[in-house]
């Protein structure tokens, strides 16, 4: 587990965060999809049925993704300012953000010793 733990916190401050907020939002999935299955009964009818039927528990993982993919757009290189999680306008064209540019190889934080 230390072992674990160090791995992590060796990761840049910028890779831990977008670990931490996609573990955060697997949690709120699990718990919606829990607390939906519980809940279970017919489809709804309309929107508004839906909105109302759609429970406490599903706005928050909505929320948090959404925050998730705000914070991956806002990770870009001071330097040349390319984007550091999307690379494209694919949904496959994504990485894990390091401490150099994938562009430019511009240094974007300094490396924990």
């Amino acid at each position: 587990m230390k072992n674990a733990t160090n791995k992590l916190l060796a990761f840049g401050s910028r890779k831990r965060n977008l670990i931490i907020l996609l573990v955060i939002e697997a949690i709120l999935i699990a718990n919606h999809n829990i607390l939906q299955a519980t809940n279970s009964s017919e489809l709804p009818t309309s929107t508004r049925a839906w909105f109302q039927e759609a429970g406490w528990h599903f706005w928050p993982p909505l929320a948090v993704g959404l925050a998730i993919v705000a914070y991956a757009l806002s990770l870009r290189c001071d330097n040349c300012g390319a984007s550091q999680v999307f690379r494209g306008i694919s949904a496959f064209d994504i990485r894990w953000p390091e401490y150099n540019c994938w562009k430019c190889d511009h240094e974007i934080e300094k490396k924990k010793s």
